[in-house]
């Protein structure tokens, strides 16, 4: 049943690329100098959520975050379990896709993305499984109905190189190295 849920995403997302210029490529076939997206579920009051996509060497500043979503306080966003993550999306943490979920997700794009770009640059980004990624330009990206444009994200405290990015493992997009512990929010974690 798992395996199904992922091949009707991924199915779902080639449909997609066949009505857009996105288009489905193998990881070791993204060239050096690209921009690489990571796609993170955060929910909130265990029954909201959303997909924030944004540049591999940021990370989600949940104050912003919570701001935007017009929260209380950042202690109500989290990061999405593993287990809401594949509910929701129909994906396994590290492979979501900025796209092709089994359901409609609102998702907001990091401003950086566009500021720090041109619209006609390719993004690679999960596609639902762990052979391929999605390139896709951000005009494309733009164009589906249920993304925003939000200021939410910082520098990441690491930095990833040309040679990670081009190593893209399986891991690529889990946010291990990315989690950082905020003292001030008690037991919050940043990604």
């Amino acid at each position: 049943m798992l395996e199904c849920g992922l091949n009707q995403c991924l199915d779902s997302i080639k449909a997609m690329c066949r009505d857009s210029l996105a288009k489905l490529v193998r990881k070791e076939d993204i060239p050096l100098n690209s921009v690489i997206v990571k796609s993170l579920l955060w929910t909130w009051h265990k029954v909201h959520y959303v997909l924030i996509v944004l540049p591999l060497d940021k990370t989600v500043d949940i104050k912003k975050l919570a701001i935007y979503l017009q929260l209380s306080g950042p202690k109500h966003v989290r990061l999405a379990s593993t287990e809401l993550v594949f509910s929701v999306t129909g994906q396994r943490v590290g492979n979501v896709s900025p796209i092709g979920h089994k359901q409609t997700i609102r998702t907001i794009i990091d401003s950086s993305l566009i500021q720090d770009n041109n619209l006609n640059t390719i993004c690679y980004g999960g596609a639902g499984d762990e052979q391929h990624e999605l390139a896709i330009s951000i005009q494309e990206l733009l164009r589906f109905s249920h993304i925003e444009v939000a200021d939410i994200s910082t520098s990441a405290n690491t930095t990833v190189t040309n040679t990670t990015a081009a190593k893209f493992n399986t891991e690529h997009f889990i946010v291990k190295e990315d989690v950082t512990i905020d003292p001030s929010l008690g037991n919050h974690y940043t990604a």
